[in-house]
């Protein structure tokens, strides 16, 4: 993990006594990245610096004006290895005296802008001078939301909605889930103004959400519908709000209408005799199009009950979560359901509780160097649910195995509470995952459904050995910063690249060890299951998704296809991705 420290040099006291005071906007934006507090004095405590250090010298820039940033935390970082750090000056210049010689990871933090992270080569027996680092300013969207009077909304959240392509569906995120995690969310004041911070350059949808009316246990009550600027009930009649980097966006209010005389009333049972949902927590999901947004969340009353008034009418689901302390035990269920006017929807939900998976993992032809001396090998076993579905079941130790076999064969138990599934197999070293069985019928691809009464036959998980390997070399960016231009920029290297390989048509299923790392122009993947590929070189921070096909087409000509073949080695010569900074960010709309 990188690790880096904020400390404002500017307030007295030490570094220490500085950095508890560091302005809780700086913290919660270091804090989201993984950055930390260290030891007074500006460098870290721990392990001795690298033999060799040299001084390095720069300055850090906004992206928008070219203005100096002063404050910044610049750190030069490594696995495993303490980091060296320094703030700017007034005038935005910073000097690291003990830089590591090597290369390293060099990253800058300052509020109210992005995060920076660039790959760094410190040379030997000189300082490094000349090092200017340009940081993007973050974008804020403004403004106020008001009832069908024209009065001020208090406590409604706020959202800033933008739609991504991820695991092979479009879908509307929140992009405030850092500042989230650390401020509840973003809401109005008094007077019903609300202002989202830390937005990339980018095109949104501003979603609010009012506030729960007071209600008993088992009642949800809205006053105001949920809304969409400017004064949409529904995504599909939002208008979309762009920004650019650093730019404060005001006067987005968002109107709402009064919440209609809907009702719906419904009932959370659990009809296994092992658990009770007597009350448990149920939630309320809006389909919108492409979104799934919830609505409000409570507990049912000691029956189970629930009542729903205020809805707009549209397609909803409902949601029950629970996890018995006492057994370790959780249920899990939904149900869709409509809101109509003029009409009472009745809604039943079972929950249901955890069902035991039973199965073994076979391994095919393994090679002698699998296992130890006795044979013994291992390997591991979980359950993926699509926890980008906010309406899915969440993951539990529970849906993780070890697996202990011998010779070719070894047993496995996991417990999932009813729903779909990846099931994946992690080891032994070069085997994949050839195919699923349930009672000898073979399943597609690695999809698992537990069903409702659970799986009564065993799970035959294979493995394979019999796979391939793909190396090559990777090109920089032909008419874009090339290595040299880069390294003339202070020894600044270009973007890091993970060559990754996705199945062509209907190939083998997409597994996560499918990818290299690129070193020195180069790269190798082995144990690639037999089939058809496209290879790409991606950034670590590419700002878009190869999988989504609005840019696949336009990407397709840095990529290149391969087949491979069991024990045979493909080879490829890559151009690299380019990152949304180098495409420009209207070439891939």
């Amino acid at each position: 993990m990188t690790f880096f420290a904020v400390i404002d040099p500017h307030l007295g006291g030490g570094g220490t006594l500085a950095c508890m005071r560091t302005r809780v906007l700086a913290a919660s934006i270091l804090a989201s990245a993984g950055l930390v507090c260290a030891q007074p004095g500006g460098q870290s405590a721990g392990p001795a610096q690298p033999a060799e250090t040299v001084e390095l010298r720069g300055r850090v820039l906004s992206g928008q004006r070219g203005v100096p940033v002063r404050g910044a935390k610049v750190a030069v970082t490594a696995r495993e290895r303490e980091n060296v750090s320094a703030f700017t000056r007034f005038n935005g210049s910073f000097v690291i005296e003990n830089a590591p010689v090597g290369e390293y990871e060099i990253g800058v933090a300052a509020p109210g802008h992005e995060l920076l992270r660039k790959r760094i080569r410190i040379p030997s027996g000189r300082p490094l001078d000349g090092l200017d680092l340009q940081i993007n300013r973050s974008a804020v969207i403004t403004g106020r939301v008001l009832d069908e009077d024209g009065r001020a909304v208090v406590g409604a959240r706020v959202e800033a909605l933008r739609e991504q392509f991820l695991e092979g569906r479009l879908r509307w995120r929140d992009q405030n889930s850092r500042m989230t995690r650390f401020h509840g969310g973003f809401r109005t004041d008094d007077r019903g103004v609300y202002r989202i911070f830390g937005l990339s350059a980018d095109e949104y949808v501003i979603a609010v959400r009012p506030t729960e009316e007071p209600g008993l246990d088992g009642q949800l009550r809205f006053a105001a519908a949920p809304g969409y600027y400017p004064n949409a009930g529904s995504l599909s009649g939002a208008a979309r709000v762009t920004v650019e980097w650093g730019e404060e966006k005001q006067g987005i209010d968002v109107r709402l209408v009064k919440a209609p005389p809907t009702s719906a009333h419904g009932r959370v049972s659990s009809p296994d005799a092992r658990i009770s949902c007597s009350p448990c927590r149920f939630e309320v999901y809006r389909r919108d199009g492409s979104s799934v947004r919830m609505v409000g969340s409570r507990s049912t009353t000691e029956r189970g009950s629930f009542s729903l008034f205020g809805l707009p009418p549209g397609r909803y689901l409902a949601v029950a979560r629970l996890y018995d302390r006492r057994t370790g035990r959780q249920a899990f269920g939904r149900q869709p359901f409509t809101v109509s006017e003029g009409r009472v929807e009745a809604v039943e939900v079972e929950a249901l509780a955890e069902r035991d998976i039973v199965g073994r993992l076979v391994l095919v032809d393994p090679p002698d160097s699998v296992g130890d001396e006795s044979g013994v090998w291992s390997s591991q076993i979980r359950l993926e649910a699509d926890n980008l579905d906010p309406t899915e079941t969440r993951r539990t130790r529970s849906m993780f195995a070890k697996v202990e076999g011998m010779g070719g064969e070894g047993p496995f138990e996991l417990t999932a509470v009813p729903g779909r599934y990846r099931l994946m197999a992690f080891g032994p070293k070069g085997a994949y995952v050839e195919g699923i069985e349930i009672d000898g019928r073979p399943m597609p691809g690695s999809k698992l459904t537990v069903p409702r009464n659970g799986i009564s036959g065993d799970v035959v998980l294979t493995m394979s050995f019999a796979t391939g390997t793909v190396r090559g070399t990777v090109r920089e960016l032909e008419d874009g910063e090339s290595t040299g231009a880069l390294l003339g920029k202070g020894g600044l290297l270009p973007p890091a690249r993970t060559v990754r390989l996705l199945p062509a048509g209907e190939g083998p299923s997409a597994h996560p060890r499918l990818m290299g790392r690129v070193r020195e122009g180069g790269f190798e993947i082995t144990a690639v299951p037999p089939g058809e590929y496209e290879a790409f070189a991606f950034p670590d921070r590419a700002g878009y998704s190869i999988e989504d096909p609005r840019y696949r087409k336009k990407l397709a000509r840095y990529g290149g296809k391969v087949e491979v073949k069991s024990g045979e080695t493909s080879v490829l010569d890559l151009q690299a991705l380019p990152t949304r900074e180098q495409f420009g960010q209207e070439g891939l709309r």
